[in-house]
């Protein structure tokens, strides 16, 4: 880090004062649920395993929070205001802490479920793959954290040299480096993929296996790669997919590995299955493909989505979503080529441009996927706009045979106050739309049979 001896002290003892709080609140929560229990060996049976197990994945987002404000603070102390160079350094420190802490719980996880075959009957069933639940869960918790801190990070940053989040910050896509190259293709990132693969799966066949150095940096450097340039891709809307990976050291990866289990075939096809369905959408992506809508610089890039909505929510402000997926459009690139989807796509964003001029903003979220921010709007003026939005896709890509599902979302719902959920709730009414029938609008909340209806449906169309 770059602090001074002092600052970096100060954290430390700071990191050790709250690390303790938080693993007292942790112990206490863990103890109530063992409370009035005649046998607490059997609290697995009682209260359910993810009852029991949540206050352990709890504390691994607290983890990364109360680490994150220890950073802040030393920075601050050293006199050295939030910049982009001290909120990657940030991150970086408490993705290792989050890791750290959620590979020790991995393990515990591992050890309790062990203990429960000597006491049959005592854990609640949830399945044959329970370690494979407490890692998935482990996976999205941590990136989600992270996520969640780097854009209160940047809304901080901002604060602080007295920005507001204008236009100005909409059109950059931020989790971009500023010196990093302009854009990446799938042709430069699989073999890095491919590499790190090799790298994780060359553990020989016992558990203490500790990886050389000469390995641990490249994997290190890798890792940092591909996450860099994942992160240009969805900056430049070709794909909407996260890091799958969150093990950013090589001996992070081989005791996730060991901690899952299995066979010793099993364990080394493990890499190749964490990082196979982004592989698979690399691949499937054209050579070179740009979107001549992105680089016109019609739309704003979703980078800047997410802290927008979130500072217009701390500021109390209403927030209207649509969530616009486009119909037919896979067929166009099967059928025309991907020149002729790039055309519909920038007929696609003209027409957002020309409707959310005079309302708000538009932005291309990832693919064939669009969504258009609306300040301070109620429900009917969001589904009006968003039924004007789709009569004209019809007509100006009646050409290409595609619409557009919509989905609308208003922060009056008390349920939804931060960008994600708001977000996730667009999307899911959009896909209402799309499996009701296509070009049509729906609008949160959604009507639960409905709602139960959908996510079937999507589950068995995703493979799940």
């Amino acid at each position: 880090m770059s602090l001074s001896a002092n600052a970096r002290d100060y954290c430390e003892a700071l990191w050790g004062q709250r690390l303790r709080e938080i693993i007292r609140k942790r112990d206490s929560e863990l103890e109530q649920r063992r409370q009035g229990l005649a046998d607490p060996s059997d609290i697995y049976k009682r209260i359910g395993f993810w009852n029991y197990f949540q206050p352990n994945l709890d504390h691994v987002a607290e983890v990364g929070r109360v680490r994150a404000e220890c950073l802040r603070k030393a920075y601050s102390q050293d006199g050295q205001k939030l910049s982009q160079a001290v909120i990657d350094e940030i991150l970086s420190d408490v993705s290792l802490h989050i890791e750290s802490s959620a590979t020790s719980l991995l393990t515990h996880a591992r050890n309790e479920h062990q203990l429960s075959t000597d006491r049959p009957g005592t854990i609640n069933p949830s399945g044959p793959d329970l370690l494979g639940q407490v890692s998935n869960k482990l996976v999205v918790l941590q990136r989600d954290t992270t996520e969640e801190l780097s854009r209160t990070l940047k809304i901080m940053m901002y604060e602080e040299q007295g920005k507001p989040v204008g236009s100005d910050e909409r059109q950059v896509p931020i989790v971009m480096d500023a010196g990093s190259k302009a854009s990446v293709s799938s042709e430069e990132l699989v073999p890095k993929i491919f590499a790190l693969i090799g790298l994780s799966a060359s553990f020989r066949s016992y558990r203490a296996d500790q990886p050389s150095d000469s390995d641990e940096k490249r994997y290190q450097e890798l890792w940092l790669e591909v996450d860099a340039d994942l992160a240009k891709l969805r900056a430049q809307g070709l794909i909407d997919a996260p890091n799958p990976n969150p093990h950013r050291t090589l001996s992070a990866m081989w005791a996730w590995i060991w901690a899952e289990g299995g066979g010793g075939k099993t364990r080394k096809e493990r890499p190749s299955v964490l990082y196979a369905d982004l592989v698979s959408r690399l691949k499937q992506m054209p050579q070179g493909a740009r979107s001549n809508a992105i680089e016109a610089g019609t739309l704003s890039q979703r980078a800047g989505l997410f802290v927008i909505v979130d500072k217009m929510l701390l500021q109390n402000e209403l927030v209207g979503l649509i969530f616009c997926d486009l119909d037919n459009f896979k067929a166009v690139n099967d059928r025309h080529g991907h020149s002729e989807g790039d055309r519909c796509l920038e007929v696609v964003a003209n027409v957002l441009q020309s409707v959310s001029r005079s309302r708000g903003e538009a932005f291309r979220y990832g693919g064939d996927e669009f969504v258009i921010l609306l300040p301070n709007v109620n429900h009917q003026e969001a589904t009006a706009t968003a039924d004007r939005i789709r009569t004209e896709i019809e007509t100006a890509a009646a050409e290409f045979g595609v619409t557009a599902s919509i989905g609308v979302v208003c922060s009056s719902d008390r349920d939804l106050q931060d960008s994600k959920s708001l977000l996730a709730a667009a999307d899911e009414a959009a896909y209402v739309s799309k499996f009701s029938g296509k070009n049509r609008v729906s609008t949160w909340p959604l009507d639960p049979l409905i709602r139960e209806e959908v996510r079937q449906k999507r589950s068995e169309a995703e493979g799940r």
